[in-house]
């Protein structure tokens, strides 16, 4: 996300900075109020007032690193070994097994939310950028949307390969059903 101050529409919808803009300019409010934050930039700013005893700041570093950041990463890595196992022919119970964790995980997960409150936040302070406070989305938005896509995509396949080879272990039980 990216935070920048367009200083020529500030001038022309408050007339009243432009007897001003000389002092204005001099204080480099542009590049004061200019501002990239990546994901990680966050986490680390989250982890800077958690030492400064920002309690608010450990439930949002628990919230957006955890939830948000590892909790999809496990799941990937879980739906991984799922898939690794399906073709290497572990244990039905095992795979079983981790097909359930995931299962949690993929609800616990919070990427998905993320993103979709970012992009809010966006829109919502659009009206700003007729004042000349702009704040835009960046490519690491669209690398997190990826990330959820590639997330989903690769928890259906699995999920679907397992559920096949449940079937296939199990003749006759063509109605069994797997959540995915």
């Amino acid at each position: 996300m990216e935070l920048r101050l367009d200083m020529a529409l500030l001038y022309a919808n408050n007339p009243s900075l432009r007897s001003m803009k000389s002092i204005i300019d001099t204080l480099g409010l542009a590049k004061l109020l200019h501002e990239e934050v990546s994901a990680w930039q966050c986490l680390a700013a989250l982890g800077t007032a958690i030492l400064d005893g920002e309690v608010n700041a450990a439930i949002a570093l628990v919230m957006f690193g955890g939830f948000a950041m590892c909790l999809p990463l496990v799941d990937m890595l879980l739906l991984l070994f799922a898939a690794c196992g399906l073709k290497g022919g572990f244990a039905s119970s095992t795979l079983d097994k981790v097909m359930a964790v995931s299962r949690v995980l993929r609800k616990l997960s919070m990427l998905d939310v993320a993103i979709t409150g970012i992009a809010m936040v966006v829109l919502a302070l659009h009206s700003f950028r007729e004042k000349g406070v702009i704040l835009s989305l960046r490519w690491g938005w669209l690398a997190l949307l990826g990330a959820v896509l590639c997330h989903y995509s690769m928890a259906f396949l699995v999920s679907c390969a397992h559920r096949r080879t449940l079937c296939e272990a199990r003749p006759g039980a063509a109605g069994l059903e797997v959540q995915v």
